[in-house]
């Protein structure tokens, strides 16, 4: 990943894309958009043709791809992910296809799961990472969930963290199935009955360490409470999916 974009080798891509997108309903129309708001212009033209259509596929599967989550949690386990393995294009060659994903803990609730990540990428790459994993940045939607994930994560990882919420230019936010929670900026309200845990003065699409904009969302641990942050920025991550 370069630059908060796309990635750039076309070889990857492809094999990621034969292997993963087949798997998933072609309907993403409605989020290509947020990708093309989300990863800067400049990044997505390093990647063009077949190439860069493949690199839209993996990441609109990203945030099309939600997963339901329940208020009630059981105590969880930490296990080492399984290593996952890109398979081999058909002459057999391994190259970057071959690489396994990064090495995360593997937590258990009740009816979901988390895959959690310590190594930083951007919000991009971190969903495309989710979908290799057969999962989406978390979805959090109670606060049993929202403090269910950020115990699990003390030890492994810390400050903040990216979960599946993004926002559009009208300050709309989703979670990656779609679901709205949130309309507005500080002063904004919640959607329905959704739940929220913005930090006080949050969203607030200031950032003090880019000139970015604030679209995607992440999970301060130690307060266990939301921030809005610039997508293209490096954080660790929480892949959610079901059992």
């Amino acid at each position: 990943m370069s630059g908060g974009g796309y990635p750039t080798n076309a070889v990857h891509l492809r094999r990621i894309s034969r292997h993963v997108a087949p798997r998933y309903g072609p309907n993403y129309s409605p989020w290509l958009a947020l990708l093309e708001r989300l990863a800067p212009r400049s990044a997505s033209r390093k990647v063009s043709g077949r190439a860069g259509s493949v690199a839209r596929r993996l990441v609109e599967i990203g945030f099309v791809l939600g997963c339901s989550c329940w208020a009630c949690f059981s105590a969880c386990t930490t296990t080492l992910d399984p290593t996952v393995l890109v398979p081999e294009d058909d002459d057999g060659s391994a190259g970057a296809g071959g690489d396994p994903l990064a090495t995360c803990s593997l937590v258990v609730g009740a009816e979901s799961e988390y895959v959690i990540c310590p190594e930083p990428l951007d919000f991009v790459a971190a969903a495309a990472d989710c979908v290799l994993r057969g999962a989406s940045l978390a979805a959090v939607v109670s606060a049993e969930e929202d403090d269910f994930i950020a115990t699990s994560s003390y030890g492994l990882i810390s400050g903040n963290v990216w979960l599946g919420g993004t926002r559009d230019d009208e300050y709309v936010w989703r979670w990656p199935d779609g679901t709205i929670f949130w309309r507005g900026g500080r002063d904004g309200a919640v959607e329905g009955g959704a739940y929220v845990r913005w930090q006080f003065g949050e969203p607030n699409d200031s950032s003090t360490v880019t000139t970015d904009p604030e679209r995607c969302l992440a999970l301060t641990l130690g307060g266990n409470d939301w921030n809005d942050r610039a997508c293209s920025l490096s954080l660790p991550y929480v892949c959610e999916r079901p059992i």
